[in-house]
């Protein structure tokens, strides 16, 4: 939980798990998606398609160039102070200010 590669996944109401992408070896391409600053500055978007989060390029995005994304406040919201402050850890681990 203290890397900056890591990602909480809820299971439910009670039950939640962690994944930490931080050794490359048994990490995927989420390992590289980081926190936008602002919707402006994403260039993919999360959705949620049957019980799962996808994820979809809004804006091209060229080799070598960095994958953020944003959560809308609601959706945040939604998902309770402990999503918050995880985003918010994940946010300050890669050298992002919460805004």
């Amino acid at each position: 939980m203290n890397s900056g590669y890591s990602w909480v996944i809820h299971m439910g109401r009670q039950c939640e798990k962690y994944i930490d992408a931080k050794r490359e070896m048994h990490a995927n391409w989420m390992r590289y998606v980081n926190c936008a600053c602002n919707d402006g500055e994403q260039n993919l978007m999360a959705y949620q398609y049957r019980g799962e989060i996808l994820y979809r390029c809004c804006r091209p995005i060229n080799p070598g160039q960095e994958l953020l994304v944003w959560y809308e406040e609601k959706y945040a919201r939604d998902l309770g102070p402990t999503f918050d402050q995880l985003w918010n850890k994940k946010c300050s681990a890669n050298g992002k200010v919460h805004t």
